[in-house]
């Protein structure tokens, strides 16, 4: 057993509480800011929409899925996903789906993380209320990113991913 009985008692009283607790404490700043880690929220990173036949590469904020192990010990190729704001997703639904409860029960969802393929992540300072859908994942060389600037275009670390 590796935690304290109190320590315990906090993490089932968490437990417990999810999915209502999910809040701004999935993020820290309490890591090296010189270091890319799994979970980092990044700005200015490429996407090319090939589905929607666009040539056009267009620079969005992501979340970084790739192991922070697997980056720093050799230059593997870094995986990430775009992060959408979730005003931008509910525009978009109120414009294809009418039935409000509808719309409203599906946001509830996300919210909640009942949605396996997509992510919800609060506001916090540098960022709206957001999702990441897992299943559209990019990737690109190891030194696309310079680490000398990380603490300029980052936006958040979440807390529990590395």
């Amino acid at each position: 057993k590796y935690l304290s009985e109190e320590n315990y008692r906090n993490l089932l009283s968490e437990l417990k509480s999810f999915p209502d607790n999910i809040d701004a404490r999935m993020y820290t700043s309490f890591l090296n800011n010189d270091i890319l880690y799994q979970g980092d929220g990044i700005d200015n990173m490429p996407i090319i929409d090939l589905a929607k036949g666009s040539k056009d590469i267009k620079l969005v904020s992501a979340l970084i899925l790739s192991n922070t192990c697997d980056i720093r010990m050799f230059p593997s190729s870094i995986m990430y996903a775009p992060i959408i704001k979730l005003s931008n997703y509910q525009s978009v639904l109120k414009q294809h789906c009418s039935d409000t409860d509808k719309v409203n029960n599906h946001i509830l969802n996300l919210k909640q993380q009942k949605i396996t393929q997509i992510m919800y992540l609060p506001a916090t300072g540098k960022m709206e209320e957001s999702l990441v859908f897992l299943d559209r994942v990019y990737s690109i060389d190891n030194k696309y990113i310079n680490r000398s600037n990380l603490k300029d275009i980052r936006l958040v670390i979440m807390d529990f991913i590395f």
